[in-house]
Parts: structure tokens; C-alpha cells; sequence
């Protein structure tokens, strides 16, 4: 079998709004209120992009859907905190309300 990579990218707003959530991509119209407790929160774009590596030591695959989430009220910017990693370091998510860890990973050469 001959080696090969392959990645795709799609655009999800239109598809979305055609399948019938037209609402949610709409500011005023939007009700994401389960997640914030706010009706503050819409839709501004979804992307997913997928991916496949194939060579002789094996199958490499990987998916990932992400959301950008507008808000129709400025929200109030606190002072950040600047962190320089400058070393090879460990990431984690973690669902703060389940404290269930997402996804973990490694990164060796942070440059």
C-alpha cells in the first residue's frame, strides 16, 4: 500500500443554517443559555477539519469540530496573567464541573 497523508477542512455554517439552525447563528436569536446561564452567547462560525497518515508502520487518524462562539455583550477583560514556556512542558483540559481530563498531550519543543 502506498504511503500517503491526507487533510480536509470544512466551513460548517452554511451546512448548519440549511439543515435548520439558523437561529443559533443569530444574535438576537440565539439561546445557548444551558451553557453561560445567559442568552448572551450565539454562533459565529464551525469548522471541522479530519485527518489520515498512512505508511508501513501503520494508520495515524484524527477529527476535531470546532465552534466560535460570539457574544452580544462586551465581556468585562481582567488582568491576564503572562506565562512564558520557554522548556518542553505537559497539557491538559479538564471539565472543571466533572473534572473529567478532554485531552492530554506533550509538547517537546515549544520554539
Amino acid at each position: 500500500m502506498p504511503k500517503f497523508v491526507y487533510e480536509a477542512g470544512l466551513e460548517l455554517k452554511g451546512a448548519l443554517t440549511e439543515l435548520g439552525m439558523e437561529a443559533a447563528f443569530q444574535p438576537m436569536k440565539a439561546d445557548f443559555s444551558g451553557i453561560d446561564g445567559t442568552r448572551d452567547l450565539y454562533l459565529d462560525e464551525v469548522f471541522h477539519k479530519a485527518f489520515i497518515a498512512v505508511d508501513e508502520v501503520g494508520t495515524e487518524a484524527a477529527a476535531a469540530t470546532a465552534a466560535v462562539i460570539g457574544t452580544k455583550t462586551s465581556p468585562v477583560h481582567e488582568p491576564c496573567l503572562e506565562v512564558k514556556v520557554d522548556r518542553p512542558f505537559f497539557l491538559l483540559i479538564r471539565d472543571v464541573r466533572t473534572e473529567v481530563i478532554l485531552f492530554m498531550g506533550r509538547v517537546l519543543d515549544p520554539k
